[in-house]
């Protein structure tokens, strides 16, 4: 995220995309169908989780995964090829999920996006992960391997990366229709102080 010259560039991938809607159970089952490696993060209805896939598991802190069917809003499961996105719309879960570079997949524009989390002292915790607070009150718990060994300050900020998807009306008019994440953790950014 150094360099700013390309942050906005319009670039083409080949991108599939599969749905299913209206199931109740399975959550975990279907994550780790699906991602046998990668980063999760996880809405709940009363706080927010970010955990790691590894070797088959399913990894947040503390060690007990909740009771997803119960408490679950949305999930993104996610690595630098591929996504999966569950949602809760009335009872039934719905999910997406999308592989980039797929040679059975379509041409897709996109734009790729570096949003800075809050955060400036990390604490380390127990079964690698670290809490990461700030003087505001903001205080989440993260991987340990997100942060790469490094401290947060002016140069270094967790950045969640993601990929915007991009689609054309008729007469050329470009809006979003779909994104995903890519990755997050710990890299050098320059900010603007303006």
């Amino acid at each position: 995220m150094k360099n700013d010259e390309n942050l906005y560039k319009v670039e083409s991938i080949l991108s599939l995309s599969k749905k299913e809607t209206g199931f109740k159970e399975r959550i975990s089952e279907i994550v780790l169908s699906k991602l046998d490696k990668g980063s999760i993060i996880c809405w709940l209805n009363h706080t927010l989780l970010f955990g790691i896939i590894k070797e088959g598991n399913i990894r947040i802190y503390p060690k007990d995964l909740p009771i997803f069917e119960k408490h679950l809003i949305r999930l993104r499961a996610f690595n630098e090829m591929e996504e999966l996105y569950i949602w809760k719309d009335c009872n039934d879960f719905h999910y997406r999920y999308r592989i980039d570079k797929d040679h059975t997949g379509q041409e897709q524009d996109f734009i790729e996006a570096h949003q800075i989390l809050l955060g400036t002292k990390i604490t380390p915790l127990e079964n690698e992960f670290s809490k990461v607070s700030e003087k505001r009150g903001v205080q989440f718990i993260i991987p340990s391997k997100w942060l790469s060994n490094k401290q947060i300050d002016n140069n270094h900020k967790i950045v969640l990366n993601t990929r915007n998807y991009i689609v054309y009306n008729d007469i050329g008019q470009a809006s979003f229709f779909d994104s995903r994440f890519l990755s997050i953790g710990l890299e050098e950014v320059e900010l603007n102080e303006e």
